[in-house]
């Protein structure tokens, strides 16, 4: 999850490849990692627009290669692996399978408000965050347009 999803077209088989062959298939790349973005922006969690806000296309030419990546940054701006804990899930449901302690940092007790009521606890504890595997969800539906993208790149020329 964390090196986001990446497919590479090998050109070495196709040699002497005219420029404007080679420039369509790149915008064909272009538009098959923008669809990809797009299809995981439309499946990420959108509550705090953490995920959506750190979702990035990149295509990169080296030598024979085209390669399209999209990547879903797996850091949050203050340092969270956030994009892991929704993917794979938390406490009961993530990898660790254990439940989630939670104490006060600052002060002796925590405070919050549950079905309409102040509850003061020393502790609680959580069961946790079930996985969301929107990545997979958003590949499944691009997949099948792939080509079809690729194609499209080519008819630019």
């Amino acid at each position: 999850m964390t090196d986001g999803f990446r497919f590479k077209m090998d050109l070495s088989e196709i040699k002497g490849l005219p420029e404007e062959i080679h420039q369509g298939l790149k915008n064909g790349v272009e538009r098959a990692v923008q669809l990809i973005r797009r299809f995981t922006m439309e499946e990420a969690p959108k509550k705090t627009a953490n995920l959506f806000k750190n979702i990035f296309a990149s295509t990169e030419e080296d030598g024979t290669k085209l390669t399209g990546t999209v990547t879903v940054n797996p850091l949050t701006s203050d340092g969270k692996p956030y994009a892991l804990f929704v993917t794979e899930g938390t406490g009961l449901y993530g990898p660790k399978r254990k439940e989630i302690v939670v104490t006060p940092r600052s002060r002796k007790a925590l405070a919050f408000l549950y079905g309409g009521q102040l509850l003061v606890r020393k502790r609680v504890t959580i069961k946790g965050q079930k996985p969301n595997p929107f990545h997979e969800r958003a590949l499944s539906k691009a997949e099948p347009l792939l080509p079809n993208e690729i194609e499209k790149g080519l008819d630019s020329i």
